[in-house]
């Protein structure tokens, strides 16, 4: 329900003009006693969500006598001409807004707009359903709904909202006035798209075509249309800019949460052209296409080396229009609609989106099966898939790298501060396959006691040969991370740097005796596990211990946790168990000393401290299933993304895929490098704090008071922090996304009050990089040592907004990462689940088996939701890790024989990697414990 008086940000009126109150208080006593009906005193109101289901609702709270409001109250007493001294800065912008026929704009504050800040009541939504736009105002935020102009009620997703804008209603008005100001909003809006057409149709030209932008602010844009500035565009303003995007999406991408984004996407010119001379193609007639049509088939049905057909430039348009289409995320799609009615459903193709698009494009062996599409779908500069351009800067960044390697830079310009630790063992605990090992670990005892003092953490200090102007910074910051994919992975920083100069143990290595550079973070834990004393200190070290995480868990066997007890064993997945490769032989790992073996204890105890003090103050761990997938074999070249001919590929083996679960949860080793690595963070962030620095900080909000429906504390374990699974499934939903800023920000999951910075994996992330750069840069100013300039008259470190805006695009790269390594992932654990469903039914074609093999297509998986009433569920495969969606079958599972956490026998039904679509049915459920994570 809303009882939320109108906070509209228009400008303070001097007075309450006493008949537009009247006027008001009129039409929305008219409107309320028009919904109620005048027989019905108590009324029991119809409300209409998505589904248009009636629902009963307390009239008193929903439509609020006019009198009873207090702007109301306020507004008759200006009508009756008593003292309005009282009345509030809210009450007089209400009147404002509605003096006479005449609505003022409502200006936009840029700060708050950019920074909205989680959903909130009164907050103006524009939601999209399914191309239907529905215009609001938020009345519940957990499940979100919205009250329309229409007077119903939507409940709708956070997804779903494409534009947004805080605060534009706040509590205690009455429906009929949120109704008002809606209406009131709208008509300006689309007045003024239509008004400023003209300049609306040439916003793609201006920013896509002559700036070359791929996206822009959507105040910069309202700005440009409406010959203004950012900071005085009005809501009316960018609403009009955002409904005429939402029209023309021939020019714009009708990007998922722009209210998150605040930006504009344009369609690449290259796509706009090509679509157009495609429509054009279609409004011609259908001859073009019908050709395209059976040259299609007869490619399809053609046998290997048969002799190539001939594509016309007709044809080359549709396959390059059929690319763009497939490359399209979903909600981009809808004008390439024309492709499945002229090419598509002819050719047979059921399903009328991109993934068929795709398909057609693989039949046609313009792109093979293997090709990373989400690559070809990114803007991401990353070699090897088909660019020239990224291929030419990744090869002079190499050359740049091993010049750097050549001829190491010599001024160190904190030398003067560089600590040297000596002989003092510093392990390197990672994966066997490492190359870049930018962080590793020493402890230091009390020689009074012999119990562990000072726990010292080692970063890989590349700022000390690579300065903030260098072309591999600027490198790194156009590549924003490392990105790994089962099959390969993109280093951030040439591999060279890593390997040779840059990586903890290279010197050792190599024989050189310097030691390696490092930014090394020292602290003090007490009993309780607080920080009683921490350092900051360019170091350099020479004794580098290296070893793997399996030779730690080998030496700390994992820990009982009753409460945690695992039900399960989870094992791998092969795509062909005929080539499954062995392990290599543990014999092979160096040797555990004494000496390391009471280094690696004391390493734990330390860690184990500080997470049990985080877990003291609100800290904890989500029970997760996450999946490490390996390819080996994998021979198959990048397609170039704009390839328009039909690839020849001969005498290449087909990859063998290995999917299981992550580790992690499981290891004493990653956990004890994890929880000294949060150390770490931690202590940077209260040493940028405590010196008022800017450095990257992450946060995460925690949810509003009492919107999780249970109580961690009490929830999760009391020996590691971890939730059980059904609990953690409980809690997802409410858990809010990481947020980046520049001054510090709590952190929910963590518990961490004080802030958190990530700082040790500056090879592999540019935030790290530069939060190296800062700290240094404090560091000098802290001895007393101006630190040197980065150009003429500015010096490190960075200001507050200066270090913002060379983050701000990082960020949306950040993103666009974290999808493209999840989608692949997903990929080749569904391709993997693919291979061994097909062979399964091919057996049983070509050996005339009665049945599937049972271990190719049934697979234990765990209930993660269910869907209410409909009884479907969604459950993960515990082998794979990946997620299949369970359609109802209320004869054999009635509602309620489903829920969270169970255990059951699932069996493969469906499985599409190219449309990322896993479906299974449950065949029994298993007796195990469902109170494990």
């Amino acid at each position: 329900m809303f009882t939320p008086a109108l906070r509209c940000c228009a400008p303070l009126a001097a007075a309450v003009p006493t008949p537009t109150a009247a006027r008001v208080l009129a039409r929305s006593f008219s409107a309320d006693v028009r919904r109620r009906g005048k027989k019905n005193t108590t009324p029991s109101t119809r409300r209409a969500i998505a589904n248009r289901t009636p629902a009963p609702r307390a009239p008193a709270t929903e439509f609020p006598h006019p009198a009873a409001t207090p702007l109301a109250q306020q507004l008759l007493k200006a009508q009756a001409g008593q003292s309005t001294s009282d009345v509030t800065l809210l009450e007089q912008q209400y009147a404002a807004k509605f003096e006479g026929d005449h609505v003022r704009q409502t200006p936009i504050d840029p700060e708050a707009f950019l920074n909205k800040g989680d959903l909130a009541l009164g907050d103006y939504v524009l939601v999209v359903r399914k191309g239907k736009l529905y215009h609001g105002v938020v009345s519940k935020v957990k499940p979100a709904e919205s009250l329309l102009v229409n007077g119903f009620y939507l409940a709708h997703n956070f997804n779903e909202i494409y534009f947004r804008f805080p605060g534009f209603f706040s509590p205690h008005t009455a429906n009929a006035h949120v109704q008002l100001g809606l209406r009131q909003l709208l008509r300006m809006a689309n007045a003024k798209m239509h008004e400023n057409e003209l300049r609306m149709q040439a916003i793609h030209r201006e920013f896509a075509d002559v700036r070359q932008l791929s996206s822009a602010p959507l105040l910069d844009v309202a700005a440009w249309v409406f010959h203004s500035e950012p900071d005085k565009v009005t809501l009316e303003q960018a609403l009009a800019v955002t409904l005429y995007a939402i029209q023309d999406q021939h020019h714009f991408v009708m990007q998922n949460r722009i209210h998150v984004s605040n930006h504009v996407t344009f369609r690449p010119p290259h796509v706009v052209r090509v679509l157009a001379e495609a429509q054009k193609l279609a409004r011609a007639g259908t001859d073009p296409f019908d050709k395209f049509v059976t040259k299609c088939r007869a490619v399809a049905a053609a046998a290997p080396g048969a002799p190539a057909l001939f594509w016309t430039k007709e044809d080359h348009l549709l396959i390059d229009c059929l690319r763009e289409f497939a490359l399209a995320p979903r909600y981009a799609q809808a004008p390439f609609a024309f492709l499945s009615t002229h090419v598509l459903i002819p050719l047979g193709y059921q399903a009328a989106e991109g993934n068929a698009a795709l398909q057609l494009l693989i039949d046609l062996r313009v792109f093979h099966r293997y090709d990373n599409f989400s690559v070809f779908a990114s803007d991401l500069p990353l070699e090897r898939h088909g660019s020239a351009a990224s291929d030419a800067a990744a090869k002079r960044m190499e050359a740049l790298a091993q010049d750097l390697v050549a001829q190491p830079a010599a001024d160190d310009s904190c030398a003067s501060i560089r600590h040297d630790f000596g002989s003092l063992p510093v392990y390197t605990i990672d994966d066997a396959s490492a190359k870049e090992i930018d962080d590793g670990v020493s402890i230091e005892y009390d020689p009074a006691t012999g119990e562990p003092s000072w726990v010292h953490i080692h970063v890989a200090d590349p700022t000390a040969a690579i300065p903030l102007t260098h072309d591999l910074t600027v490198w790194a910051h156009a590549r924003t991370q490392t990105v790994y994919l089962p099959e390969t992975h993109f280093p951030m920083l040439p591999p060279v740097l890593g390997t040779k100069l840059c990586s903890i143990g290279a010197s050792q290595r190599l024989g050189r005796a310097e030691g390696d550079y490092v930014l090394t973070v020292s602290v003090k834990l007490d009993q309780n596990g607080q920080i009683s004393d921490y350092r900051i200190r360019p170091a350099r070290v020479h004794n580098v211990v290296s070893r793997t995480y399996d030779a730690v868990d080998a030496v700390l066997p994992p820990e009982s946790d009753p409460e945690r007890a695992p039900q399960y064993t989870a094992q791998p997945l092969w795509s062909d168990p005929a080539r499954a490769r062995t392990a290599p032989s543990a014999t092979t790992a160096p040797e555990m000393t004494p000496a390391i073996l009471k280094d690696l204890a004391a390493l734990e105890q330390v860690a184990n401290r500080h997470l049990a003090a985080r877990n003291t103050v609100g800290g904890f761990q989500i029970a997760s299933l996450n999946t490490s997938v390996d390819v080996f074999d994998y021979d198959y070249p990048a397609t170039p993304r704009n390839n328009l001919v039909p690839l020849t590929l001969t005498d290449l083996s087909t990859p063998s895929i290995r999917v299981e679960l992550d580790p992690s949860m499981r290891s004493r080793a990653r956990r004890l490098v994890a929880e000294l690595m949060i150390l770490a963070g931690r202590v940077a962030a209260i040493y940028a704090t405590d010196r008022a620095l800017a450095v990257p900080f992450r946060g995460q909000p925690a949810p509003p008071a009492g919107a999780v429906p249970l109580n961690i504390d009490a929830c999760k374990s009391h020996v590691s922090g971890t939730l059980a699974f059904r609990d953690s499934m409980t809690i997802m939903p409410y858990m809010a996304a990481a947020t980046h800023d520049v001054t510090p920000v709590p952190h929910f999951q963590l518990g961490l009050h004080d802030g958190y910075a990530k700082v040790t994996s500056p090879l592999r992330r540019f935030g790290d990089l530069v939060a190296h750069h800062q700290i240094k840069a404090q560091l000098l100013k802290d001895a007393g040592i101006d630190p040197p300039p980065i150009t003429d008259g500015v010096a490190l470190p960075l200001p507050s907004p200066a270090l913002a805006d060379l983050l701000q695009s990082t960020l949306r790269k950040e993103r666009q990462i974290r999808t493209l390594q999840k989608h692949r992932l997903a990929w080749w654990a569904l391709e993997c689940l693919r291979v061994r469903v097909d062979s399964a039914k091919g057996a049983v074609a070509s050996a005339g088996r009665t049945a599937e093999d049972p271990t190719l297509v049934e697979y234990t998986a765990r209930i993660s939701r269910v869907f209410e009433p409909s009884g479907a569920a969604m459950a993960i495969l515990a082998d794979a890790g990946t997620t299949a969606f369970v359609r109802p079958d209320r004869e054999r599972w009635p509602l309620g024989a489903l829920r969270v956490g169970d255990w059951v026998m699932a069996r493969i039904t469906a499985v599409d990697p190219l449309a990322r679509n896993l479906e299974a049915e449950v065949v029994r459920k298993l007796d195990l414990d469902p109170a494990w994570d």
